[in-house]
């Protein structure tokens, strides 16, 4: 505390000077240090990731389109599809980041195929009819379809006489039959075989039958 002094009609009073109180920095709020974003691990990219060599299958011709090398992870295929029966060719390429199991790169072809199908042919036997009066005079001719029934055959039919009369003949190509004049009446078995030749897609096939010829 101090002392102030005042003078009053020539008198000097004294009186107790309050010492003010000692002023005190005012304190500034502690700054926070600045929040940085939470930054998440980078993804790693795994490269050469291993992928399998897709095999060739062998498959029947069905008459519709087949897969013949099946498509997996890590690699594009071309020319793994087919319909027709025959041999093939696919080519696999890597995807990016992908390399073989067998530890190469490069793009593998693979051979891979469809086999011919079984041949539908079908034959059945049946009976001709000739007239005993008709043969007095001259031959008759009969096509195939009177003494045998062909169906589902796949490529060209031909048949061929394995036993029977000597006097029933039978056109290899066209199966036509030929009954020899003077042929005396009664029923005569005749055993041919029918053949189809089968095409791209179908095998060939051959089935033996045995027909009459009936002469009355």
């Amino acid at each position: 505390m101090g002392w102030s002094s005042t003078e009053v009609f020539g008198t000097i009073v004294l009186s107790e000077k309050a010492d003010k109180p000692e002023e005190k920095p005012e304190k500034k709020p502690e700054e926070k240090p600045e929040e940085k974003p939470e930054t998440k691990p980078s993804k790693v990219v795994e490269q050469n990731k291993p992928a399998k060599v897709p095999a060739g299958l062998t498959l029947k011709y069905n008459g519709k389109e087949q897969t013949g090398v099946a498509e997996g992870d890590g690699y594009t295929l071309t020319g793994n599809k087919g319909r027709n029966a025959g041999s093939y060719t696919a080519v696999a390429t890597l995807k990016n980041g992908y390399k073989w199991d067998d530890g190469s790169s490069s793009e593998k072809k693979i051979k891979w195929k469809i086999t011919k199908t079984a041949n539908t042919l079908k034959a059945t036997a049946k009976t001709a009819k000739v007239s005993f009066e008709e043969l007095q005079g001259k031959s008759v001719k009969l096509s195939a379809s009177k003494a045998v029934k062909v169906k589902g055959a796949k490529g060209k039919v031909r048949y061929k006489k394995i036993s029977g009369n000597k006097n029933i003949k039978i056109d290899k190509k066209t199966g036509k039959i030929t009954v020899r004049k003077g042929l005396e009446k009664g029923v005569y078995k005749v055993k041919v075989e029918v053949k189809a030749a089968g095409d791209s897609n179908h095998k060939g096939l051959s089935r033996k039958v045995t027909f009459k010829v009936k002469v009355n």
